[in-house]
Formats: C-alpha cells, sequence, structure tokens
C-alpha cells in the first residue's frame, strides 16, 4: 500500500466512525421523568388508567401512590397492589 492509500484509508475510516456516532440511538431507559411524572400525577388526581410498557409486558392499571423516588406502587382490577421500578419502564402511556 503507498502513503496516499493509506492516508485515504485512515480518511474512510475516521469518517465511518464519526458517523456512526453521530447518529448513535438514545440510551436505553431515556424517558423524560417530568414525563412520566405527569402522567402518574395525572392519573392520580383524575383516576385515570395508564398502560406501562416494560421489557415486553403491558401493565394496566391507576397510580396509587410513589414509594420512593424509584419505586411506585399501582393497582387494577386483577392486582390490588402492584410494585413497579420506575427506571424499568419503558413507556407509560394515559388513557
Amino acid at each position: 500500500m503507498n502513503h496516499t492509500t493509506t492516508r485515504l484509508l485512515v480518511l474512510c475510516l475516521s469518517w465511518l466512525v464519526v458517523t456512526q456516532t453521530s447518529y448513535a440511538q438514545p440510551a436505553a431507559g431515556a424517558l423524560s421523568p417530568a414525563a412520566v411524572e405527569e402522567i402518574l400525577n395525572q392519573s392520580l388526581s383524575q383516576k385515570k388508567g395508564m398502560t406501562i410498557y416494560i421489557d415486553g409486558q403491558v401493565i394496566n392499571g391507576i397510580f396509587v401512590k410513589r414509594i420512593d423516588g424509584n419505586t411506585i406502587e399501582v393497582r387494577n382490577q386483577t392486582y390490588s397492589r402492584i410494585i413497579i421500578r420506575v427506571d424499568r419502564i419503558d413507556a407509560i402511556a394515559l388513557s
């Protein structure tokens, strides 16, 4: 390989690394804490149902209370008490 070919190869690889890191997906669990809190508060105050998505599972229920900074309690028709770690929530929707 000559000097020009080596430079071109290094330039192409550098460009590839830069473009791949520029388009990286957001980290898993990157839900906005303010948006989650808003949905939880609406569920509590308006007694509205919500759907919580965790690792491919779906939990329907109503927010009851916050146990600590990372844990909430939810209830539904089947279970009177469901304890959920907030950092495990993939998505949350208000009915």
